[in-house]
């Protein structure tokens, strides 16, 4: 199987192996403004109109089609992202390089609060969706100031797993970027999510008190039960950085997995892995997949790796879904091919492209040594943008 690999690289290897330097100048200084557009839907896909939009210091609203424009700053090369609100729903944080773009398009998918679920802080609540739940204990609520809360809840929880449809755009961050507790920022696998919500009946936040915990049970997919970790690191996610950081463990229990949390946010059971970000002036060279395609290939970075895209879509914008490579060397899919700079070669199992012009995109995908055939298969995440 590498050999096979390799030999799809070859043609990689000569187009940039000259040009290594002149496509990895870290110099930011200088870049435009990057202009942010996009489309804010609901779950069904409907366009979400006067959604607030905001970036940096600039904030703005969408149309009657859920579209918007916004400038988001200078392009230093960082991470940054969009928050996303609008009436009855989770608010949304997406995130998105800013090395070596000028445009970015986001695809924003807004979750609904769902049905309310009423209580007394003197009684706590269990609040259930999707087969999973949150059990709040009796006087274990505060203020959003850290005083002492009592009365009257109305919670909101919606528990979603990779099964379920849009769970990429769902996921807050939606380029699955976290923190571990080692200070290292990757990429996240998930096995599931959840997003809770508590507020008192004039709609001010609540949250859990110091000092409080909460327990939950969230449902795996089917097709996670049996290959799940037994125990799971736990992601919560940070609304003042836009990104997950690492909080605790959870542990399987049948279908689910189960644990508690000491705060209120987002929750998510995830594996992580290592990130690579390559960005920059890539390459296109006649598909070898379609007759009409293209392919394009990274610049090499300063250890030596670099990315094929087959099958890169002509369209001008849109996010579309990165295949399982060793499923689709013979057809006309998009898929992604990573070499390291040890020659060691992996497939991409999932992720997405965004393309923010007919010649730009953004991408966040994972990948797996040699098609995941070795017992324990190295899985890498891959992001970064680029033009060609």
């Amino acid at each position: 199987m590498k050999t096979k690999f390799l030999l799809l690289f070859l043609l990689a290897v000569q187009l940039f192996s000259c040009s290594k330097d002149e496509n990895n100048n870290d110099d930011y200084s200088g870049l435009p403004t990057i202009t942010v557009s996009g489309k804010v839907v609901d779950e069904n896909n409907d366009p979400v109109a006067n959604a607030a939009v905001k970036i940096d210091n600039s904030e703005t609203t969408t149309n009657s089609l859920g579209e918007f424009t916004l400038a988001s700053g200078s392009g230093d090369g960082s991470r940054n992202f969009a928050t996303i609100s609008s009436e009855g729903k989770f608010d949304a944080y997406r995130g998105f390089q800013t090395k070596d773009v000028t445009t970015v398009i986001l695809q924003v998918t807004l979750l609904g609060k769902g049905t309310v679920t009423n209580f007394d802080t003197s009684t706590g609540a269990v609040i259930s969706n999707s087969g999973g739940n949150v059990t709040i204990g009796a006087n274990s609520i505060m203020n959003a100031d850290g005083s002492a809360y009592d009365g009257a809840v109305k919670g909101y929880l919606r528990m979603l797993n990779p099964s379920q449809p849009n769970f990429n755009q769902l996921m807050q961050g939606g380029d699955f970027a976290g923190v571990n507790a080692s200070n290292q920022t990757g990429s996240l696998k998930s096995y599931g999510f959840y997003a809770i919500e508590l507020e008192d009946p004039s709609g001010n936040p609540l949250n859990l008190s110091n000092g409080s915990t909460a327990d939950f049970s969230l449902p795996l997919a089917a097709a996670d039960v049996s290959n799940a970790p037994q125990t799971v690191k736990l992601w919560s996610f940070d609304k003042v950085s836009g990104i997950w950081i690492e909080e605790g463990t959870a542990t399987k229990s049948g279908n689910k997995y189960i644990g508690n949390v000491s705060h209120f946010s987002e929750w998510n059971c995830d594996d992580w892995m290592s990130t690579v970000q390559i960005s920059g002036t890539w390459t296109s060279i006649p598909a070898t997949q379609c007759s009409n395609g293209l392919d394009v290939v990274s610049p090499v970075s300063a250890n030596g790796a670099y990315i094929l895209v087959y099958n890169m879509p002509t369209a001008s914008s849109g996010t579309y879904a990165i295949n399982e490579a060793c499923d689709n060397l013979q057809t006309c899919n998009l898929f992604v091919l990573y070499m390291d700079g040890q020659g060691e070669v992996y497939s991409s199992a999932e992720g997405y492209i965004t393309k923010t012009s007919s010649n730009s995109f953004t991408y966040s995908c994972t990948v797996v040594s040699e098609c995941g055939y070795y017992e324990s298969p190295v899985v890498i995440g891959l992001v970064g943008s680029g033009t060609y």
